[in-house]
């Protein structure tokens, strides 16, 4: 029906037989991602009111208002349930304060393709605010291209969205309170693959002087046979391939590894090597026989820096002893 007072189409259900379920129903739209606006009980009942945006770059707010009106002489009891969207850039009241802050909203397109191009799929959505930013990235320890998201404004919906995972068929790995609060951990095989999975970790961490409170999510592949150099994109030094990317430039001598990958990140080539140790030694002495500066300067920060002979191309690698691989950012000057 067109509501009277403010002319929005109003979705109305009445049930009579179910008994007061509202508290549940309540719950169920909590774990779907609407933020409660409050309970009014000033009628003699509580009357629930939720909201949540219609999507994540829309002001217009789904309400969902509803209460197990007791009865009358007139009435029988029963649920009363009413749904509406109000536009709030029509209200002439916006407040930047607004209460409802999270939202059961589709993904960008922009979140969408970064977690398509790191796990190969589009996760499920949550209760995450429209103020969330969300980014690609290649993670340091174990190379892969991992999605992550920080939302400061949500609050803590961590077990909310845990649940949102375990329902839609998710297995839970376990938490982790060893920071001081805690992490979520769940996962998928991929699929057609023994030893592949999509990791999804969730957390909400508390904030210190430095960073603010809010949700981190990650999502990457974990392979449990990376360390071993499975699945890696070259079983040889990928020369050929490192020429087209610096055409004309020195040429690299070879990383001794045994399992290669070789990403285009923002601009930045990054080369991940699986080798059997420790190989920086054994690598500098390489390029230093080939005319390379080696540099140590920096090593506690960053790594090992080394110049080509002509100085037209930089590179800075180091040994991760977590996931031993050898890391190598590969830059020209």
């Amino acid at each position: 029906y067109i509501d009277e007072y403010d002319g929005a189409y109003t979705f109305y259900m009445f049930d009579g037989a179910c008994g007061d379920v509202s508290a549940q129903y309540a719950s169920i739209l909590e774990n779907a991602g609407y933020s409660s606006l409050g309970v009014d009980n000033s009628y003699g009942y509580d009357v629930y009111t939720f909201g949540a945006y219609v999507s994540l770059d829309s002001e217009d707010i789904i309400c969902v208002q509803f209460g197990y009106y007791p009865g009358d002489d007139e009435y029988e009891p029963g649920i009363d349930l009413y749904a509406w969207t109000y536009q709030e850039n029509n209200s002439g009241d916006n407040d930047e304060n607004d209460p409802i802050i999270g939202a059961f909203a589709s993904w960008t397109n922009a979140e969408k393709e970064i977690t398509m191009d790191a796990v190969g799929t589009i996760l499920p959505e949550g209760p995450f605010s429209n103020e969330r930013e969300s980014e690609g990235y290649i993670d340091e320890y174990d190379g892969a291209y991992t999605f992550y998201m920080f939302d400061g404004a949500c609050g803590d919906v961590s077990a909310q969205y845990a649940s949102i995972l375990e329902d839609a068929g998710w297995i839970s790995d376990g938490t982790d309170d060893s920071y001081g609060y805690l992490i979520y951990y769940f996962y998928l095989p991929v699929d057609g693959s023994d030893t592949d999975f999509i990791y999804i970790q969730v957390g909400y961490y508390p904030g210190d002087d430095e960073y603010e409170a809010g949700i981190d999510l990650y999502a990457w592949i974990y392979s449990s046979d990376s360390s071993e150099g499975g699945d890696w994109m070259y079983t040889s030094w990928p020369e050929a391939d490192i020429n087209d990317l610096f055409t004309g430039l020195t040429t690299i001598p070879a990383v001794p590894g045994t399992g290669f990958d070789l990403y285009d990140y923002e601009g930045q080539i990054i080369l991940m090597a699986a080798t059997e140790s420790n190989i920086e030694d054994t690598y500098c002495e390489i390029l230093e026989n080939a005319g390379w500066l080696v540099d140590f300067s920096y090593y506690e920060e960053y790594g090992i820096f080394a110049n080509s002979p002509t100085n037209d191309i930089e590179l800075c690698f180091y040994y991760d002893s977590y996931s031993e691989w050898f890391i190598m950012s590969i830059a020209a000057i």
